[in-house]
């Protein structure tokens, strides 16, 4: 039950994030696109790649209420799988108490107190 809880929060936590990672280019590897080499010459020249259109970057993929709505259902769905095993544990225990209660009383005849 927690495995399969823990697996529905984690394939939510990537449907969620998978654009943003899949869309946002690294910062380093932006500014190395948007900067031109210092170097000269027509080799340089020759092997330096074309300004990539970044346009598309400028605004975020997934809203930051998206996200954090997300975070939410999933801290809320461990702590629920948490209470729901706690409580299921709580409900065994007593049930072992209550039946070593009764194998106390038949050995002793009902004296225990």
């Amino acid at each position: 039950m927690f495995r399969t809880a823990l697996l529905i929060c984690a394939a939510l936590a990537m449907m969620v994030s998978a654009p943003v990672f899949a869309e946002a280019p690294p910062a380093q590897a932006a500014a190395k696109v948007a900067a031109p080499s210092a170097k000269s010459g027509a080799a340089a020249a020759a092997k330096a790649a074309p300004p990539r259109d970044l346009s598309r970057y400028k605004e975020e993929s997934v809203s930051g209420g998206s996200l954090l709505l997300a975070a939410y259902m999933i801290m809320w769905a461990l702590v629920g799988t948490f209470v729901g095993r706690t409580l299921l544990r709580q409900a065994k225990v007593e049930a072992e108490l209550t039946e070593l209660s009764e194998r106390v009383d038949v050995l002793t005849g009902g004296d225990a107190a």
